[in-house]
């Protein structure tokens, strides 16, 4: 979504695809993450990470970085950038009409002026995509090392750094005696 949020075709709305699907897959490998190292926390999910000061991924994230002995300094990136990407993700989920006044003079009355930026037009910048897709992987790969260090036995199966390649895999069996 982010090479053709760059393109004519997808310009703003693939670049906002591009965020969104971003803070999702972070939010994402906290939901794995959290599944793999407190399953008991993790089951009770809706209810623990409800209210504050664990409300939402942020909350997700503030209860493993402290469970993996991470500081999250929360008035610097990235943990500032995700915040607003939690903010913006509420915003597009939860639509609110956006008023704008601005007076324009104009002297032509067939040739209209151009439409007003929508904020979203702010938020879905190349610049601000590059932001979000750099601090989303530095806070992932901070995470899952810290992770790794602290809980190496429950971390054996999980590869990658948390937000470039797979997170983590399957196992299985096949039983001696049984075919199909």
């Amino acid at each position: 979504m982010r090479e053709f949020g760059n393109t004519p075709q997808g310009g703003l709305y693939g670049r906002l695809a591009a965020i969104l699907f971003a803070y999702l897959a972070f939010e994402g490998m906290l939901n794995h993450l959290g599944e793999a190292l407190f399953p008991t926390e993790w089951e009770n999910e809706r209810e623990l990470f409800t209210r504050p000061p664990l409300k939402g991924t942020l909350g997700k994230l503030s209860f493993l970085a402290r469970r993996c002995g991470v500081t999250l300094h929360k008035g610097r990136r990235p943990y500032t950038t995700l915040k607003l990407l939690e903010k913006r993700r509420s915003l597009l989920v939860h639509p609110r009409t956006e008023r704008q006044t601005r007076t324009i003079d104009f002297t032509d009355p067939w040739q209209l002026p151009p439409m007003l930026p929508s904020e979203l037009q702010d938020w879905a910048s190349e610049r601000s995509v590059q932001r979000a897709f750099e601090d989303v992987e530095a806070m992932a790969a901070t995470l899952v090392a810290a992770a790794r260090a602290t809980f190496p036995r429950q971390m054996r199966r999980v590869y990658g750094a948390g937000f470039t390649g797979a997170v983590g895999t399957q196992d299985g069996r096949i039983e001696e005696g049984v075919c199909a």
